[in-house]
């Protein structure tokens, strides 16, 4: 079985891995935990942190790298982070493992800061047997009266002001989550999103 775990920055999507992983820990079940290289530059070497200052270590992958063999032998299950970064070979190698009765759980970010599938999404979205959201809420950039629900990234400047243009594999903390009203604000056009 896989499950993709998805939700905007900031939504406790690895502090809730760490602690199915703490629960597996406690009950001596078999696991693994993997998380991309490109989130060392953030989170440390192959290491998973969560914002609230929960970490564990993790094995590193690289894009090149292949998660089939790279989890053999086989735990009952496997826990990635940053799964937006998967590339579609790996999300495919993840289905290899389900077959074999790997239970996989995927956490990671719908979609980049422009509005676009990350290519690991993508494929979870389509192929997972499960598809839970993290909810979570902020409060409107535009109307700041009441909390709204989050489904959206942005990235910002360091003085808060909106980016919309640069790469989408950027790990950090210059982004926030927003509602689909305040992610719209200020595009007439698609193109827009990215200009």
């Amino acid at each position: 079985m896989i499950t993709f775990i998805y939700s905007t920055v900031n939504s406790g999507k690895s502090a809730n891995l760490l602690m199915r992983a703490h629960s597996c820990e406690n009950s001596d079940i078999p696991y693994k935990m993997l998380v991309p290289e490109i989130a060392s530059g953030r989170d440390g070497d192959s290491q998973i942190a969560s914002r609230t200052g929960f970490k564990a270590k993790a094995s590193a992958f690289s894009e090149q790298d292949n998660l089939y063999l790279m989890s053999s032998p086989a735990p009952q299950i496997i826990f990635i982070d940053e799964a937006q970064f998967l590339t579609k070979a790996q999300v495919f190698e993840l289905c290899a493992l389900s077959s074999e009765g790997v239970n996989v759980f995927a956490y990671g970010l719908r979609t980049d800061f422009q509005g676009e599938p990350f290519e690991g999404s993508q494929y979870l979205l389509a192929w997972a047997d499960n598809i839970e959201e993290i909810s979570s809420l902020t409060y409107s950039r535009t109307d700041d009266s009441s909390p709204v629900k989050a489904t959206f990234n942005i990235k910002v400047d360091e003085h808060g002001q909106r980016i919309r243009k640069g790469a989408s594999k950027d790990v950090g903390f210059h982004y926030l989550p927003v509602s689909l009203k305040d992610f719209f604000e200020g595009a007439d056009k698609v193109e827009d999103l990215s200009s």
